[in-house]
């Protein structure tokens, strides 16, 4: 099966389930060298935050047999319902509110420029030899769900 059918069968399954409460999307962000890792956002209708969860991770068990589909709906279902992650992305989200408390999640990442220019074209970056130093805002929540957030101009 293919990554986009399976992330397809996922959608559909918590469309299904969710019931109209909440817009259910495909979404692929776009990383160092051109690199894409695809999820699916689940938003709350009226919300302005939509948590993104990647999938990589969990098609690479459902094709191996460690996991089953509804174990990856289920897994979704509880991120969405958690309300310690409700509370992780309001307190993400204040913390840039202050620079003295953000300012600990700035983390610097080293990219190819020739692969990355369309990217840093519209990202802050440091000239470094070949390779351009980029910064973003990283916090690391589970081993399914992480939050990066790249500076941009």
């Amino acid at each position: 099966m293919e990554f986009n059918t399976f992330r397809t069968m996922i959608i559909n399954e918590l469309v299904n389930i969710l019931d109209g409460g909440y817009e259910v999307a495909p979404h692929d962000a776009y990383k160092n060298n051109l690199a894409v890792v695809r999820g699916v956002s689940i938003r709350r209708n009226g919300s302005s935050v939509a948590p993104v969860i990647y999938l990589e991770n969990a098609y690479k068990e459902f094709m191996s047999d460690d996991i089953k589909l509804q174990d990856v709906i289920e897994m979704i279902l509880r991120m969405k319902d958690d309300k310690a992650m409700d509370n992780v992305v309001v307190d993400t989200v204040n913390l840039f509110q202050e620079w003295e408390t953000a300012k600990d999640y700035v983390k610097p990442r080293l990219i190819n420029t020739q692969r990355n220019q369309e990217f840093l074209m519209r990202t802050p970056h440091l000239a470094f030899h070949d390779l351009s130093v980029i910064f973003c805002l990283e916090f690391d929540i589970t081993y399914y769900f992480f939050i990066v957030i790249f500076i941009d101009m």
